[in-house]
């Protein structure tokens, strides 16, 4: 040992050799982890500032490496953030140049940056969807409607830590959803199907609810981590069974920035159960949504001699159906937790099943809402989401979707072990929805920010927003399990100043009635 240090004490320094900076990746984060499509290939590249960050990424990897899966959430250097729409040169070049001009700007809420778009991805409804208004942001090269701008209403986009111009204007649409019927592009949603004699035995394998045996049943599930943390969430739909002449078949959907991270996952335990395929149909398939208390009375306009009561149509249930000779997949299911339908077809027939919405709809009061709408009513129904709430760095337990977790000691799963050690023993965090009190009529928590009590950061907000109906702020966050009773007050930093907050237990504040 001491002859290391004096070794270090006599040591000089006989060259610097400099190197250049690394712009070279288009949202300025580096690549690290296994690159989709390519087994055994891992990447650590596009680092700004290599040497600073390799003691962590070094570790990082040899833990995912040697575990078979990573020891939290670096969702936002992932190599499957970046998919064959990314091989744009000139895009590269576009973005390399922002990121660089940016390096040491300070970023702001919900922050858009331009360069680059609109990449060759950009959807089949983005022309018409620009016609109307919509203020776009980016998701894996597609452009996705935020808010749309209507005629008095404050244009273009305006970055702020405080209420900007969409603050209204998405209060508008989602009172539009609560009271009328909105329309929504969700085009830019992965799908996948699995099909084959052991469909069935695989997804029951790699997901944690039971899945679905009969065709036209639905299901919310999530790929869960040997630790228990959750890889992905998906809507699963058995779309064809072993007595259909295809034999079984299963349509996955999930978020569009999860597609290359969530097929990588399955392909990963495809060996586990052979007799499946797995084919990715996001590029060919579009899907728009429609939600609010006069979609059934649009969807039968859409959909003559076609039942769409709730009594005849269950929640969570699939038919195919036909227009215009076009073969779609129609399933009762709505992120914003209303009443409402998503409608999958090839993308080549998005832009006239849209124009059949709005053209049928028109005296139903049918009009265009976005993501930021969407935000708000599915927090004001108690949805969590993929990326804040449910994540790499927390458990099922902890996140509180239990009733998405079938008996593990009846068939077992990736995960089902550490879930009902953690049911036993108990969870070093829990999931609550914190209803903000103290309101300074202009900002509202987003996610990030921490929590304290009795002085101390004690958690954090994993999402957050204002609720239009409620009237008030709305936020997730993760607290020691004792915080988690109602009532409980805590505080909560946004942008600088604590907020004072109060424990809704359980957090579903809306009538659920309005879904079902």
């Amino acid at each position: 040992g001491g002859g290391g240090a004096c070794a270090c004490m006599c040591a000089c320094v006989r060259a610097c050799v400099g190197a250049c900076m690394w712009y070279g990746l288009s949202s300025g984060l580096p690549m690290v982890g296994p690159k989709p499509g390519y087994p055994g290939m891992w990447l650590a590249v596009g680092f700004g500032y290599g040497i600073i960050h390799g003691g962590g990424i070094g570790r990082y990897l040899a833990q995912w490496m040697k575990n078979g899966y990573p020891p939290y959430d670096l969702t936002e250097a992932d190599p499957a953030r970046y998919g064959s729409w990314a091989d744009d040169t000139q895009y590269v070049m576009n973005k390399a140049r922002e990121s660089y001009g940016m390096n040491n700007s300070y970023g702001y809420v919900k922050e858009e940056r331009k360069g680059g778009r609109p990449t060759q991805r950009a959807g089949p409804l983005y022309s018409a969807l620009k016609e109307r208004g919509a203020q776009f942001g980016f998701k894996v090269g597609f452009e996705v409607p935020l808010w749309f701008e209507r005629p008095g209403d404050e244009s273009g986009y305006k970055p702020s830590f405080h209420r900007t111009n969409w603050f209204n204007p998405v209060g508008r649409e989602s009172k539009l959803v609560r009271e009328a019927v909105g329309v929504m592009d969700l085009s830019s949603f992965a799908t996948f199907k699995v099909a084959g004699p052991d469909a069935h035995t695989f997804l029951s394998y790699v997901f944690a609810n039971k899945i679905p045996k009969a065709k036209g049943r639905s299901c919310l599930a999530h790929m869960l981590m040997p630790n228990g943390r959750v890889m992905s969430e998906m809507t699963v739909t058995c779309t064809a069974t072993e007595g259909d002449s295809g034999g079984a078949e299963y349509m996955l959907t999930t978020g569009g920035g999860s597609e290359l991270h969530d097929v990588r996952w399955l392909e990963q335990h495809h060996h586990c159960v052979p007799c499946v395929t797995i084919e990715n149909t996001t590029e060919r398939m579009g899907c728009l949504g429609v939600a609010g208390p006069k979609s059934p009375q649009l969807m039968e306009r859409l959909f003559p001699g076609v039942d769409f009561s709730r009594g005849s149509w269950p929640l969570m249930s699939h038919r195919h159906l036909e227009l215009n000779g076009v073969e779609l997949d129609v399933m009762r299911l709505s992120y914003t937790g209303e009443l409402g339908w998503e409608i999958h077809c090839p993308k080549s027939d998005v832009q006239s099943l849209y124009c059949s919405i709005h053209a049928l709809g028109k005296d139903l009061g049918v009009d265009d809402f976005g993501m930021y709408a969407m935000n708000s009513l599915r927090m004001e129904k108690g949805f969590r989401a993929w990326g804040a709430e449910i994540s790499k760095d927390n458990t099922i337990v902890e996140a509180g979707m239990m009733a998405f977790v079938r008996d593990a000691g009846k068939m077992s799963f990736i995960g089902s072990e550490t879930v009902e050690y953690e049911l036993a023993n108990g969870s070093k965090e829990q999931l609550v929805m914190l209803r903000v009190v103290e309101d300074d009529g202009q900002t509202d928590p987003d996610g990030s920010e921490a929590v304290y009590c009795d002085g101390k950061v004690v958690g954090h907000v994993s999402s957050g927003c204002y609720a239009y109906q409620a009237g008030h702020g709305l936020a997730f966050a993760y607290v020691p399990p004792f915080l988690a009773e109602e009532g409980l007050e805590v505080e909560i930093d946004v942008i600088g100043k604590r907020r004072r907050c109060v424990v809704i237990q359980p957090p579903v504040p809306a009538d659920h009635l309005r879904l079902r």
